[in-house]
């Protein structure tokens, strides 16, 4: 099968792509296509290229961040070009940088987990179920989820009450928690737990994003159209896996179910909400 890179590019290099992430000779002849979406009219710097493999680059208005590039691929690339894109190829989604790279899984790991599963998250539990946080959430507190508000410069950057104002006078919209806008994107999360991936890096077949109908991806693409930094980003982040992966069969959701202990949705957890730990 053919690997395909979707990039989400703002104003970061991508140099890193190929020097840290698909280092080898062998994973590189791999690659088919590469798309980088330009959102934020920066110079590309490092785009990866090779004659082994096409890298094209679009043009996309600066809304929705990475997961509206994602969504906008899937409802009006993959969907549309069925003779370039085969149902066993896999799609890596990526971004511009490298955030928390040492927590990510190897690009060869990535490609077997979704070779088997339909998806793999790039971004691991920080430790595995029966030993401490888990990939798998409870569902019913996981749509309880919300947001208040979000900054660019990220959590660990002292921000001024000014510039947090400014930066989300667009943020909240009419779905307040994210049961509301898996509803409204007619996403149905399987019950009474489902997978949740964060960080917005992952891979997943062509046959997991065909098995959705395209009505689905274009309500996610409408709704994170909305403006840059808004609060439906964070819900589609946190259900990519929901809308990518293979159902949880009966057996795995009674080993979860033996193994887990609580719930989180509170304090350093609260971004978490619904996560599964042992502990």
């Amino acid at each position: 099968c053919k690997v395909h890179l979707v990039v989400s590019h703002c104003d970061k290099p991508l140099d890193y792509i190929l020097e840290k992430f698909i280092k080898s000779k062998a994973d590189q002849d791999r690659i088919a296509t590469i798309t980088i979406a330009s959102k934020c009219e920066n110079p590309i710097v490092g785009a990866p290229k090779s004659e082994h493999f096409h890298t094209k680059v679009i043009t996309l208005p600066n809304v929705g961040r990475c997961d509206h590039t994602y969504a906008y691929w899937i409802s009006n690339i993959a969907y549309n070009d069925v003779d370039q894109y085969d149902d066993d190829d896999i799609v890596y989604f990526i971004k511009d940088n490298d955030y928390s790279f040492e927590r990510w899984r190897s690009f060869e790991d990535m490609f077997g987990l979704a070779a088997i599963n339909g998806f793999a998250c790039a971004i691991a539990p920080t430790i595995k179920v029966g030993q401490g946080l888990s990939y798998f959430h409870q569902t019913s507190r996981f749509r309880d989820f919300t947001v208040a508000s979000h900054t660019r410069e990220g959590r660990n950057k002292i921000v001024s009450a000014e510039e947090v104002a400014n930066q989300n006078q667009e943020f909240a919209s009419e779905y307040d928690r994210l049961g509301a806008y898996a509803d409204h994107l007619g996403l149905e999360l399987s019950e009474p737990y489902c997978p949740v991936c964060y960080g917005g890096i992952f891979a997943a077949k062509v046959s997991q994003i065909r098995k959705n109908s395209a009505g689905i991806w274009d309500k996610l693409v409408g709704s994170l159209s909305r403006a840059d930094n808004l609060i439906e980003g964070h819900f589609a982040e946190r259900l990519w896996a929901s809308l990518l992966v293979k159902p949880l069969t009966k057996e795995i959701s009674d080993i979860i179910e033996s193994q887990k202990k609580t719930v989180r949705c509170r304090s350093r957890l609260r971004n978490y909400c619904g996560i599964l730990a042992s502990t």
